[in-house]
């Protein structure tokens, strides 16, 4: 299992892409 840090890192990167992204 990964490391519940490195998830909601993956998670808010991909969160804050994407509203760049929009």
């Amino acid at each position: 299992m990964l490391p519940l840090s490195d998830v909601l890192d993956d998670v808010h990167l991909a969160v804050l892409h994407d509203r760049k992204t929009i």
